[in-house]
């Protein structure tokens, strides 16, 4: 089974977190309310290094301005955008600005990440 974090646990990332751990997945889970990791039954990273140690991550943020924030954390030290995770795949499902989701594509693309925009 994969490998797969959540940057974002509210009501449509905790719910694909959740099913996705019931079948089988490893799934970890970052939220500004770090209790819900817990609540959803996926392992609570420590740092967002941590949760990128996998195949997948999916952003289910609520705005472009949440994930202007969490960039910031991903392109740090063993963040997403860090380079040498050229097999990771990033999934987007944020409901974000185009402009904003076009930034993080090009960073993403510029070190050989997939970036899929798949908002929801």
């Amino acid at each position: 089974m994969s490998r797969v974090a959540f940057i974002g646990l509210g009501n449509m990332g905790g719910r694909l977190a959740r099913r996705l751990a019931a079948t089988g997945h490893a799934v970890s889970g970052l939220d500004a309310r770090p209790e819900r990791a817990e609540q959803l039954g996926v392992e609570p990273p420590s740092t967002v290094a941590e949760a990128c140690a996998c195949e997948y991550v999916f952003l289910s943020l609520p705005s472009s301005r949440e994930v202007e924030e969490v960039r910031r954390m991903f392109e740090g030290p063993g963040g997403i955008l860090e380079p040498g995770r050229e097999s990771l795949a990033a999934v987007d499902m944020t409901t974000a600005e185009a402009p904003s989701t076009r930034r993080l594509y090009q960073r993403a693309l510029a070190r050989g990440i997939s970036l899929l925009d798949a908002p929801i």
